[in-house]
């Protein structure tokens, strides 16, 4: 409970914004997870290819 409630010995003073080269890679990677998950038929595809390709057989075609 002491480290919920009680002030920080140490506090940081500023906190600086992340670096571009961190935030340009998170952004492309959250407008993917959107649009991967909004237009599900390219991974759904590859999928799809993946399972015929391990059980040999078509898979839901």
């Amino acid at each position: 409970e002491a480290v919920f409630f009680q002030p920080p010995v140490n506090p940081r003073k500023a906190r600086k914004e992340a670096p571009a080269v961190m935030l340009v890679p998170l952004w492309i990677l959250a407008l993917a997870n959107i649009y991967f998950g909004i237009a599900a038929d390219i991974p759904l595809g590859l999928a799809r290819d993946a399972a015929a390709a391990a059980f040999g057989v078509e898979a839901f075609r």
